[in-house]
This record gives structure tokens, sequence and C-alpha cells, in this order.
């Protein structure tokens, strides 16, 4: 274990453990694992991403609660409030392996696959457009952080580490749980 941990690193690790359902064989191999870092490579671009066009100064004046015109950041955030929902309930089952699939659901096909690629030039203008699809992705990115905390802590307070503002709690660990909304 530590060998592959060590080799690897941790939180991949206990995504793929996570990921598996306890009440059947779990696998392990490198080839697995490259697949798993795939895969959350994808979260770790649209979080690279964000950095990428909305400077540091920027998120001060980000809204924190928005609430968009634009019907795809509608969609997202009403999509992440769902994830928030599926995940909490599943955590409190103790049925990980669904909650951490959903969330892989979420940020690899609803994040990635269809808002970022259909809101990327939005990112490059200074208009109304671009504070509302900043201030949809910041508040995803953000309740992401939240959900993946308790399975990816190390990455998760790295996300949150660069997204906070000095009014929020010190880590990630210190956050509440992202309230759902309906």
């Amino acid at each position: 274990f530590d060998d592959a941990v060590e080799k690897i690193g941790a939180d991949p690790m206990r995504w793929l453990y996570m990921r598996s359902n306890p009440a059947e064989n779990m696998r392990f191999g490198y080839k697995l694992i490259d697949e798993v870092k795939r895969k959350l490579l994808t979260l770790y671009n649209i979080y690279t991403f964000f950095n990428t066009y909305v400077k540091k100064e920027e998120l001060l004046s980000i809204d924190l609660n928005p609430s968009p015109k634009n019907i795809l950041d509608k969609w997202i955030l009403s999509k992440m409030d769902h994830l928030i929902g599926i995940s909490e309930f599943n955590l409190e089952k103790y049925d990980v392996a669904k909650a951490v699939l959903a969330i892989e659901d979420f940020f690899i096909n609803d994040l990635s696959l269809w808002y970022i690629r259909r809101s990327r030039k939005r990112f490059h203008e200074k208009t109304q457009d671009r504070s509302e699809a900043m201030s949809a992705l910041y508040y995803v990115l953000l309740n992401t952080a939240k959900v993946i905390s308790p399975i990816m802590p190390f990455f998760a307070e790295e996300m949150y580490q660069n997204l906070k503002t000095k009014s929020m709690p010190e880590s990630v660990h210190l956050c509440d749980w992202p309230q759902f909304k309906k």
C-alpha cells in the first residue's frame, strides 16, 4: 500500500477504493489507477481552466449565491444542487460508492463535456455574461471541493485554498456542508 501511495498519490488511491462497492471484489492495478487518474484529471483541468481565466482579485467581486439569466448557468447550478442532495443522501446511508460515482459523472459529463465546452467563449470577453459564467463556475467549484473533501482531502484542500477569499473559513474541512436547494 505504502509503495502504491508513494508512486501514485493518496487521493487517486482513495478515489479508486471509494468508488468500489465493498460487497464486490476490489481490484487494484496500476492500469486501473491510470484510468482513475485520467478521470480525476478532468476535474483538475476544469479547476485549471477557471484559474486561467479568472484572476484571484476578481474572486472578491463574484456573487457567492448566483442567480444567472443564462440557461447554461441555471442548468449547471441545478445539476450542482442535485449532486449535493444525492451525495448527502448516499453518504448518510454509508453508500460512498454511489456518491463517488455521482460526483465523477457530474464533473466529467455535466461540468466538462456540457457546461465548460459550451461556455468556453464566455470566459474570454469582459461582459456581464462573463461575470455570470464566472459566478456559476465559482459556485460549482467551491461546492465540488466541499463535496469531494471527505474522499479526496488533499486535492479538495488545494482547490479550496486557491478559490477562497479572506472572509471564508481557513480550510475546506471547516466549511459547512453545502445546502441542497430545490
